[in-house]
């Protein structure tokens, strides 16, 4: 009996630990082998499998076309030199000189030109859609213009809007709401890694573009807190260790009803 009982108790607390893992974080570079971005490739849904979970499009604001756009920062010369690497301006510039970001996110501005930034007022917007609820989200930013930035947001959607976080609410020094990062500078050819950003259970963003600019490096987390928690399906071992344990229990029960 106290065998059975022990399976009972193994089986169902395997189920239960391996079952009920919740946090997990991931990143989206644009440099992945899988998706093989090259200069000027758009960029939709390569990202749809795992581990990322997740659709990109593009709304361009002005006549150009809504296409989202792998730009490489290596591919020197390019039509756009603000993003090319070495970057000079901002925290990751600041970081390492030598800041090589490869492969970057933009709104296209042309229709049959080579891979350029929208750089019109505004730009237009970027949307990344998950297949699941997130709580934590961070990313790159790159040549957002000083003085420009007030155009620009991050909204977090899910069904309606969730939160909104301007680009000057990142450099401003009075931002009550807590998202002021002190070593962001904007300018020219600058490149500046932002904090990640907790916001309740969203599972699209939008990076409107106030004019040019690009992202990288997208880091988003589902922290396991309420509201975020999705159904996870038990693996194949926790499946055994769970009928393990339900055996073991029936065992038991036919012992004590033929006793």
């Amino acid at each position: 009996m106290r065998t059975l009982s022990r399976i009972l108790f193994v089986g169902l607390g395997a189920f239960i630990l391996l079952g009920s893992t919740g946090a997990n974080a991931t990143i989206i570079t644009f440099d992945e082998a899988g998706p093989g971005l090259t200069h000027g490739t758009t960029v939709d849904t390569q990202y749809q499998g795992i581990p990322w979970g997740a659709t990109i499009s593009a709304v361009n604001a002005i006549s150009g076309p809504d296409l989202a756009v792998a730009f490489d920062s290596t591919a020197n010369p390019t039509a756009d030199g603000d993003l090319e690497d070495p970057f000079s301006v901002g925290n990751l510039a600041n970081l390492n000189p030598e800041t090589n970001l490869g492969n970057m996110l933009i709104i296209q501005e042309n229709f049959n030109g080579p891979a350029d930034d929208e750089g019109s007022m505004p730009a237009g917007t970027i949307t990344i859609a998950f297949n699941q609820l997130y709580d934590s989200f961070g990313l790159d930013l790159v040549d957002i213009e000083s003085g420009e930035e007030s155009g620009y947001s991050i909204e977090f959607y899910n069904g309606g809007l969730v939160a909104t976080i301007e680009f000057s609410d990142l450099t401003d020094v009075a931002d009550t709401a807590g998202f002021y990062q002190s070593d962001i500078t904007w300018g020219n050819n600058s490149a500046n890694r932002v904090d990640a950003i907790s916001v309740f259970a969203f599972n699209e963003v939008r990076i409107n573009f106030g004019g040019s600019g690009a992202i990288d490096n997208l880091v988003f987390e589902d922290s396991g807190g309420p509201g975020t928690e999705d159904p996870e399906v038990p693996e194949p071992a926790t499946m055994a260790l769970l009928g393990l344990g339900l055996a073991g229990f029936a065992a038991r029960s036919r012992k004590r009803r033929s006793a």
